[in-house]
């Protein structure tokens, strides 16, 4: 059986630098979730 050849990623300093924003967008989200909900399900409503 061949083993497939390993491979390890990691984050250069520029895409580690998006960590702060994913951060602060994840905490806005989850802020206003609810809202979000309620505008998604009255825009579907429509459709």
């Amino acid at each position: 059986m061949k083993v497939p050849p390993r491979v390890e990623y990691e984050l250069t300093e520029l895409g580690g630098s998006l960590h702060e924003l994913r951060e602060v967008r994840c905490k806005w989200v989850d802020a206003h979730i609810y809202e979000l909900l309620r505008a998604r399900a009255a825009v579907e409503a429509k459709a």
